[in-house]
């Protein structure tokens, strides 16, 4: 069976399944993201734009995660 899944900020396709059993040594997020970078890189945005991050903490969180070629995430990500 395909367990095909887009990752929420980059777009990358990636397999995963929260009930099978294949998959219980990888961690839950991996529902919206295919690695934790891409977590990070969500949590630090959502955070900024809810208003619980000003700008240089979430500058700070963004420089630890791997920023390069921007253009492969998506519009709402780019525009932070």
């Amino acid at each position: 069976m395909e367990y095909k899944r887009i990752c929420q900020v980059c777009g990358k396709e990636y397999r995963y399944c929260v009930y099978c059993e294949e998959f219980n040594n990888k961690p839950k997020w991996m529902m919206l993201f295919h690695d934790d970078n891409c977590r990070k890189i969500f949590h630090a945005v959502s955070d900024y734009l809810a208003g619980e991050s000003d700008a240089e903490t979430t500058k700070n969180l963004l420089n630890d995660c791997d920023i390069t070629n921007p253009e492969r995430f998506n519009r709402n990500v780019q525009k932070v």
